[in-house]
């Protein structure tokens, strides 16, 4: 949406799914919106999965939507919030697991081509430095997971 007196357009996601009774809202310019924390939320469900599926071996696993505009939205909420390691602690196990079933998975050719469709206006952004950022994020958390 063009904004009067703004470099670039407004970007609006409507949320599908719902996962809190009670968001928590804030007002930007008298728009509503909701906290980062929750919108940190919903894009690691995004990811994650909310459904789950039998993989290959048999296995149930959480099925995300695996879209790459939630994967750069949880990356810069990571950068500009608070990491993405720490912040799973807070999220629900089953969003953990979908989390850690996602990086083991996910096409990191497939996120990089689907990057480059998005009108990312952060010049300097670098799609294989995200990757190994949020892949380090998430083996630091699986690291202490395992180790407690």
């Amino acid at each position: 949406i063009p904004v009067k007196g703004a470099e670039r357009p407004l970007k609006i996601d409507f949320a599908e799914d719902v996962f809190f009774e009670a968001p928590s809202i804030n007002a930007i310019e008298g728009v509503r919106v909701y906290s980062a924390e929750n919108i940190y939320f919903q894009k690691i469900a995004a990811i994650g999965g909310t459904r789950s599926a039998t993989d290959a071996v048999g296995r149930t696993v959480m099925e995300g939507g695996r879209e790459a505009r939630d994967v750069y939205d949880m990356y810069m909420l990571s950068k500009t919030i608070q990491p993405l390691q720490p912040f799973l602690h807070i999220v629900p196990s089953i969003l953990q697991r979908g989390i850690v079933h996602w990086y083991r998975t996910f096409s990191r050719q497939e996120l990089t081509l689907s990057l480059l469709d998005m009108a990312i206006y952060d010049k300097q952004f670098n799609s294989a430095e995200m990757i190994k950022y949020l892949e380090n994020e998430i083996k630091h958390f699986m690291r202490e997971v395992s180790s407690a």
